[in-house]
């Protein structure tokens, strides 16, 4: 919290007004963050009797392992796929971990500058850098081969 001392009455104003929560925002400027409803199924497995499930056009199929929808529990035979019954995507976290780079990419990569000033040193051994050495910094200390 803040300590602090009235000054006038303005000042005590401001002080209180700094603790008073602001008022909320109208219904018809507050937008709603843009999220993506998707829905992460269990899989459910009977072997030994296996049960129809809709696929992707609504047909249905013979499945012995299927995915719930957590909303209406339609079973679907594979993922990730939409649920035919009530169209929220369905997706496994492996997906959606998998397909995450593609959602947020990595900046494109920038050739550094070759451009060393004359006191730059390696940090692993304090050996000097110069501009011809920036790609095969211990170039010459390498040992001469035997003629």
């Amino acid at each position: 919290g803040d300590f602090s001392v009235a000054l006038d009455q303005q000042h005590l104003a401001a002080l209180l007004a700094a603790h008073v929560p602001p008022p909320p925002k109208p219904a018809t400027t507050a937008r709603a963050p843009p999220l993506v409803l998707m829905g992460f199924p269990t899989m459910r497995v009977e072997h030994l009797n296996p049960k129809l499930a809709a696929d992707e056009t609504g047909d249905a199929v013979w499945a012995a392992e299927a995915y719930a929808c957590p909303t209406c529990k339609t079973r679907v035979p594979k993922l990730p796929a939409k649920c035919p019954v009530c169209a929220l995507p369905l997706v496994s976290s492996a997906h959606l971990a998998a397909s995450y780079h593609h959602l947020f990419p990595v900046p494109t990569f920038r050739q550094p500058s070759t451009d060393l000033p004359a006191d730059v040193r390696c940090f692993a051994c304090d050996h000097p850098l110069r501009p011809a050495d920036a790609n095969d910094a211990h170039a010459d200390d390498e040992p001469a081969a035997a003629a």
